[in-house]
């Protein structure tokens, strides 16, 4: 999944799991959520320092920051299950 293990729940948190019926954040596919949290280092480290999301070298970061301010409910409630 490219992320470590312990993020694996932050990772279905951003993502999301169609299998599973797990939501995720609205176009926040596993390239970005692993990107993310590469960088961030956890789901709540995510939301911690969202003006960061702008300095980083992914296309779209205006939209993803948009995304993750709507889906956050979504995000944590999806990392629980």
């Amino acid at each position: 999944l490219g992320v470590k293990p312990s993020q694996v729940t932050d990772l279905l948190g951003l993502m999301g799991d169609a299998v599973d019926c797990i939501p995720g954040v609205k176009g926040i596919g596993q390239k970005r959520a692993t990107a993310l949290l590469r960088h961030f280092g956890s789901l709540d480290d995510v939301y911690t320092r969202l003006d960061e999301l702008d300095k980083l070298p992914m296309r779209g970061s205006a939209g993803i920051c948009k995304n993750l301010v709507a889906g956050k409910d979504i995000a944590f409630l999806s990392r629980k299950l």
